[in-house]
């Protein structure tokens, strides 16, 4: 026996999706509430009689396959001990689903997130009844079958997606093609092994089946956790999470709520919008503590220290099971430093230091420090960290198309200053899309040495004007995330109105992208946040300002100004 012909597979659609796992998809845990139940069973309607499933599979010996390059990885020595044979199998719900998941979501992000969730339980359900007639010849050759275990799991790369395709025979058979990103289209679809052996066997397949969208090369399912001081030895470009406040509004967050204090009043929904971006390849979690300053939560009923604290825990619960760190979010305080506003920079500093040392004692991997405009704010908030913690802090601003932020910083003096405060990687988030933040994450990339780990996490876009959501697609997202490979980009991620979805179709991006870029000379700078000036060599300034002899600086002078 080699690798056998591909063979369709009759499958019937069901009466129904399951709702229940299409509410844990959602991230309702706990079962779903009544506006959840109502909108999932709204959307299953439309979604189920857009699905045509389809599934196709053969039947092949691991030494065929290892030889054809599909069996890659060192797991296959051990988790195919004592099988014969393995079973390929391909299911997909057809390209009806993607375009209907699409149309809830124009003007409704709820909508969207729902019929994606759907989707992903529909196409489980259909590998489940395919998984149940393939046990079922199995049987009649008086074998048994291990469980699923997909691509993107374990060591098994997503790379081998086009060569299990193509063995399967997929575009002809059932439609399913594979991008050059190693992404399966229509993207409800599953691709799987299964071990066929002469007596019942589980082993570590179990369990393995529920990937429908499998996460990408980058995680480390079942492996080791990175350590938050290997983070930027890693040799591939890894994946930030997206947006939590477009989470939160499409799960119903009230306009003028306080998202952070949903980490102690309804902890399963904030960790399973965590869990859903470590499942869709985030490598780095952002807890929901961006707002987690006194001046935010002034009136809550819950501390600092407690919201933090709790806002840590979920993260790493979520985190656990994917290897992924769980950081501190901090964001600007709220108040406009002096002499813009009335907060002093110690009293920043200090305020900054406080939630520091909550992130620490609630035990953070790192520290995040997003979308500041505000130099000098970044400066206190760096400070703190460094002052009261050895933790690693990636540090990011939020700029306008202009190229300067809200205050007028540019991304150099930017750039020369975090990195001078010993900022461990620098980044810009928020504010503008892909493609208009293109031209300053270059210009970051170029104001720092080869080595300097730099990232991004931009919008889904822009707002629409009719406040339903932003411009861009998942898929439009990833396209003009392409560019960014070769800026060799230490991680990248998304920010406001983007979703598990846009950081699943990341792992195809970024798929074998390293880190770094070609070294250069740095040239010395002397900076303020509005401009910066480039000192390599003498520049001699005193003489221009000696009021010697200059009658209009005598006189200010004089007065002691």
């Amino acid at each position: 026996m080699s690798i056998g012909p591909s063979m369709p597979l009759r499958l019937e659609k069901p009466e129904g999706i399951d709702l229940a796992q299409a509410a844990r998809y959602f991230g309702a845990r706990g079962g779903a509430d009544a506006a959840t139940q109502a909108l999932l069973e709204k959307c299953a309607v439309p979604l189920l009689a857009a699905a045509t499933p389809r599934a196709v599979w053969l039947e092949a010996d691991p030494d065929s396959l290892t030889a054809a390059g599909i069996l890659a990885g060192k797991m296959w020595q051990s988790s195919l001990e004592g099988c014969t044979a393995a079973l390929l199998l391909a299911v997909t719900l057809g390209p009806g689903v993607d375009a209907q998941i699409r149309r809830a979501g124009v003007g409704d992000i709820a909508a969207g997130v729902a019929s994606d969730a759907l989707g992903s339980a529909l196409a489980e359900q259909a590998a489940e009844a395919a998984e149940a007639e393939l046990r079922q010849w199995a049987a009649r050759q008086g074998k048994y079958l291990t469980g699923r275990y997909s691509p993107g799991y374990g060591d098994w790369p997503l790379a081998v997606q086009p060569l299990l395709a193509a063995a399967l025979d997929t575009a002809r058979r059932a439609g399913l093609c594979v991008t050059e990103n190693n992404l399966m289209t229509p993207r409800k679809s599953i691709t799987a092994i299964l071990g066929v052996s002469d007596h019942p066997s589980g082993g570590i397949w179990r369990g393995a089946g529920t990937a429908c969208s499998a996460p990408g090369a980058n995680i480390e399912r079942g492996g080791s956790p990175v350590q938050a001081n290997e983070l930027f030895d890693r040799p591939n470009t890894i994946l930030l999470d997206g947006g939590m406040g477009t989470m939160l509004q499409a799960a119903g967050l009230k306009l003028g709520a306080r998202p952070e204090e949903l980490n102690i009043t309804d902890p399963a929904l904030i960790e399973s919008i965590h869990a859903r971006y470590a499942a869709a390849g985030s490598r780095i979690i952002n807890a929901n503590t961006f707002g987690a300053s006194a001046h935010k939560l002034a009136g809550s009923e819950y501390t600092l220290e407690e919201i933090i604290a709790a806002g840590i825990a979920n993260c790493k619960r979520a985190c656990a099971p994917y290897g992924a760190l769980a950081a501190l979010d901090v964001g600007p305080l709220g108040e406009l430093l002096e002499p813009n506003g009335t907060l002093a920079f110690e009293d920043a500093v200090a305020e900054y230091g406080r939630i520091v040392r909550a992130g620490v004692a609630a035990g953070a991997d790192l520290v995040f420090l997003e979308t500041f405009t505000d130099l000098y704010e970044l400066k206190a908030a760096l400070l703190a960290v460094k002052e009261n913690s050895s933790l690693p802090v990636l540090a990011s601003m939020s700029f306008e198309a202009g190229g300067r932020t809200f205050t007028g910083c540019t991304v150099e003096s930017f750039a020369a200053t975090a990195r001078g405060l010993g900022a461990d990687a620098v980044g810009i988030n928020c504010s503008l899309g892909p493609k208009e933040i293109f031209p300053m994450a270059k210009r970051l990339a170029g104001a720092l040495p080869g080595s300097f780990p730099v990232f991004v996490k931009p919008n889904a876009g822009l707002p629409r004007a009719d406040g339903s959501g932003y411009d861009i697609t998942p898929q439009l997202y990833a396209m003009q995330m392409k560019p960014y490979r070769e800026l060799g980009l230490f991680a990248a991620g998304g920010c406001c109105g983007t979703t598990p979805e846009f950081i699943q179709l990341l792992n195809g991006v970024f798929a074998d992208c390293r880190p770094g870029r070609p070294d250069h000379p740095m040239k010395s700078v002397v900076c303020s946040p509005m401009d910066c000036v480039d000192v390599d060599g003498i520049t001699v300034v005193g003489e221009r300002i000696n009021p010697t002899g200059k009658k209009r600086f005598q006189q200010p002078c004089g007065k002691g100004i």
